[in-house]
């Protein structure tokens, strides 16, 4: 039987990790390196912001008018009728590890901030800023809305251990995909990225990506353990926060080829969305 980490061994490890960022932002810019590696783009951020703001405001109209489940809805929620792969949150609930989430993530939020340590980057403070809020934007907004056009109940609601007042909170209704993960995910993606930018011959590279890939992966444990998400949540909270961290930056990226972002409805047999289409020329 494989044991798994403790909630405290999680949080010192990500003290740690965090510690990998605080010193990589300490690091001296080489003469070569002292020019921004990014420039803002007009027609970039426009398209950014809007579709930032296009999500976040529906989201969270859609939020407050989300109606909690009724105690007499309760018994429709068994475990065994969760697929495989999702079924062992159903067992969790820790509150423990639902503050370790909420300290992983709002130390991710930390993570711009982090960057203006050091003074080369603290030069260029008003592109690394807009697209942090790029990057929050986005991600929140997407969240948003997945969690409340899905209202899938989380974990909890089928533990008999949990308490019936969070079973009835709307709340409970907002599972999929975990707005912890994702958030962690694109701040420690867009502190990788730019500092990966800002030392892009340094050694020490492989060390602030293995951060960014844990960081989020940790927060999301925590998530699950807590019984607030289920592994599928996890995952994809992790890959929507991880892309818009990584892909932000690098759509600002100085001297590379010009890149258009165009929305793009996309309409299926049961379905209608939005898709994102990159070109480059």
């Amino acid at each position: 039987m494989i044991r798994l980490p403790s909630t405290r061994l999680i949080l010192r490890l990500s003290f740690l990790l965090y510690l990998v960022y605080t010193t990589m932002t300490l690091l001296p810019v080489q003469a070569s390196e002292r020019q921004s590696p990014y420039e803002l783009r007009l027609e970039t951020d426009l398209l950014l912001g809007t579709a930032g703001l296009g999500f976040i405001i529906p989201a969270t109209l859609l939020r407050f008018n989300t109606a909690p489940l009724r105690e007499s809805e309760l018994a429709v929620f068994r475990a065994s009728e969760v697929n495989d792969f999702d079924r062992a949150a159903t067992a969790n609930y820790s509150t423990a590890a639902g503050t370790v989430s909420d300290i992983l993530m709002i130390s991710s939020l930390s993570l711009p901030l982090a960057l203006l340590a050091n003074a080369s980057i603290r030069d260029d403070y008003l592109s690394i800023g807009i697209m942090a809020l790029e990057v929050l934007t986005i991600t929140e907004g997407v969240t948003g809305m997945s969690k409340t056009l899905s209202l899938r109940a989380r974990p909890f609601v089928y533990n008999a251990n949990a308490p019936l007042q969070e079973k009835l909170s709307p709340d409970a209704r907002l599972s999929f995909f975990s707005g912890h993960t994702s958030q962690a995910a694109a701040f420690s993606f867009f502190a990788a990225k730019v500092i990966s930018d800002y030392h892009p011959d340094s050694k020490l590279k492989p060390l602030i990506w293995a951060a960014a890939v844990t960081i989020p992966a940790l927060t999301g444990y925590m998530r699950f353990k807590a019984g607030r998400h289920f592994s599928s949540d996890v995952i994809a909270g992790y890959a929507v926060g991880a892309l818009a961290g990584y892909f932000v930056p690098y759509l600002h990226q100085r001297g590379s080829p010009r890149r258009s972002i165009v929305l793009v409805p996309k309409v299926g047999q049961q379905s209608i969305g939005l898709g994102l289409e990159i070109s480059v020329y």
